[in-house]
């Protein structure tokens, strides 16, 4: 992906992901290319090298380090197309743009779990979504409560940015109730579903020093599960 978009890719892990044992199964042979299909090869030679041309998929042909005729301007200002800095503002409002849109696809690429669905299929009364090491407990507490009668399921949500918000959406159509489960005071997770559901979401936020507990999850799994009673009217 960071070859693809051009762009850093950054792995989160959290203290009990990276901690523990798991099994898993490895794929025969790695499953992963090089992707240089945006290479310098690839431009118009009757031109000079614009590393930062603005193109139809917002990607621009890339030279690697030393290639003959690929001498361009890195800077950390607003640049042009051909890396020099520039303060107009039509650079301004072109390359965050670009920059912005070249990521879109991401949630789309090949080969690449963005989100994945456990529990029951269709409309469900509680729904748990979480990441990282707490998503463990979460499922656990998910098939306990299934085992018990409750309708509901919980989705694993392995891309923070870009958010796949279309997946989370549809999740959360199907959710009478929605729970995060989070292991930090504020809720960011929740914060950040909250800018792409716009609807009540229900928080656990712990910071106990070691992984959160099931009975913890499911024991809030529960109590939402139960409808609200109608105030009788006066």
């Amino acid at each position: 992906m960071a070859e693809r978009y051009q762009t850093p890719v950054v792995v989160l892990l959290d203290l009990y992901l990276s901690n523990r044992f798991e099994t898993v199964g490895l794929p025969a042979r790695n499953p992963f290319k090089q992707d240089m299909v945006k290479g310098f090869d690839k431009r118009t030679k009757s031109k000079p090298y614009q590393r930062f041309a603005l193109t139809a998929d917002n990607i621009s042909p890339r030279a690697l380090p030393g290639q003959a005729g690929g001498i361009h301007t890195v800077t950390g200002l607003e640049h042009n197309e051909g890396g020099r800095p520039r303060d107009d503002s039509d650079t301004h409002a072109n390359m965050p743009v670009k920059r912005y849109e070249k990521l879109k696809p991401a949630v789309n690429h090949p080969g690449i779990s963005i989100t994945k669905r456990f529990g029951d299929s269709g409309k469900v009364d509680v729904g748990l979504i979480t990441w990282g090491s707490t998503f463990g407990e979460s499922l656990a507490a998910m098939l306990t409560a299934r085992e018990e009668g409750i309708n509901c399921a919980a989705m694993k949500v392995i891309m923070m940015s870009p958010l796949p918000v279309d997946a989370i959406k549809a999740f959360a159509d199907d959710c009478r109730v929605l729970l995060v489960p989070e292991l930090n005071c504020e809720g960011q997770f929740a914060n950040i579903l909250t800018s792409a559901v716009p609807r009540e979401i229900h928080r656990i936020n712990q910071v106990p020093g070691m992984p959160m507990r099931v009975e913890d999850i499911l024991a809030e799994v529960r109590r939402l599960a139960k409808p609200k009673k109608k105030r009788k009217a006066a």
